[in-house]
């Protein structure tokens, strides 16, 4: 066989090799090579080197970055939780406050309290959306399944958090959920995240005196669960938008609400650790809902 043939043969295998990621392969110069074959090689193997030192230097980079998102996310996770012990005994007191438990407020105290309530609120939903975020993000996090009745164990308890918004609002709630119990095998924290987060999110953004529901629903191989509300709905175009990391929607007829931007993100990253999907359906002006599916337990 001509050397030009092996030649070309050597350099077709080296880069299939490189292909395949072997970055350290390099064709060993013949005797039989000419000159021009030879300066061929010769270049090859520096661009080979130069691939391989730089993919070395980028794993180098990444494993930086990759301490630094981790330290960060602990940093974020330890500040979040002592903000949460503060809040708590801070919003405890506020409301017993608001209640009347401390004496009869005048209504100019009453608007003040409550003033300070809504922003002790709106700091522990910020904290706890942190907190959140600093779990599911951390690398080595793990989703701890338990057998859990998800209307005894997560939702119940979901809308007694609530109870004292939902009353505020004159909104009702209706639960359409099938006979006997629904059971998934799931993290019962990260379970609680998912319904804090897409009733809170119905509270909020739902009309005033408006309609709240909760279903399930039996699939072939999963649950389907559905959290809608009455209120000013979404533009098709932009429900794709509702899941990004920090983002939030600004329209005209939405209602101005503060947020983190985190917590339909949060949901969505939990539901799919858990082998789900979740999705946003519309009519704008009218609804929305959130539905998203869990594996049944086998």
């Amino acid at each position: 066989m001509p050397a030009s043939a092996v030649s070309t043969e050597r350099l077709i295998e080296a880069l299939h090799a490189l292909e395949e990621g072997d970055l350290s392969y390099h064709i060993e110069p013949h005797p039989a090579d000419d000159r021009e074959v030879a300066d061929l090689i010769a270049a090859f193997n520096r661009m080979a080197d130069a691939v391989t030192a730089r993919e070395r230097s980028l794993r180098g980079a990444n494993e930086r970055l990759t301490q630094v998102n981790h330290t960060e996310l602990d940093m974020l996770g330890f500040v979040s939780h002592q903000l949460k012990n503060l809040i708590a005994p801070c919003l405890l007191n506020a409301c017993a406050l608001l209640d009347g438990l401390m004496g009869e407020l005048s209504e100019p105290q009453r608007k003040v309290v409550t003033s300070i309530v809504r922003n002790i609120e709106y700091a522990d939903e910020m904290v706890r959306r942190f907190l959140d975020l600093s779990r599911i993000e951390q690398p080595d996090q793990r989703v701890e399944p338990q057998r859990l009745n998800l209307m005894a164990d997560i939702v119940a308890p979901a809308l007694d958090r609530v109870e004292r918004p939902i009353r505020e609002k004159k909104m009702n709630i209706e639960k359409r959920w099938p006979d006997g119990d629904v059971t998934v095998n799931a993290d019962p924290q990260l379970m609680r995240v998912i319904f804090d987060n897409l009733i809170g999110n119905a509270l909020k953004y739902g009309r005033e005196g408006g309609m709240i529901r909760i279903r399930g629903n039996h699939r072939a191989h999963e649950y389907e669960f559905g959290v809608w509300n009455d209120g000013v709905g979404i533009p098709k175009s932009r429900l794709s938008e509702l899941f990004r990391k920090f983002h939030r929607l600004n329209q005209a007829n939405l209602p101005k609400r503060r947020g983190s931007g985190l917590g339909l993100y949060v949901t969505k990253t939990i539901i799919e650790r858990h082998g789900g999907t979740i999705r946003a359906e519309s009519v704008e002006g009218e609804w929305v809902e959130f539905v998203f599916t869990l594996p049944k337990p086998d």
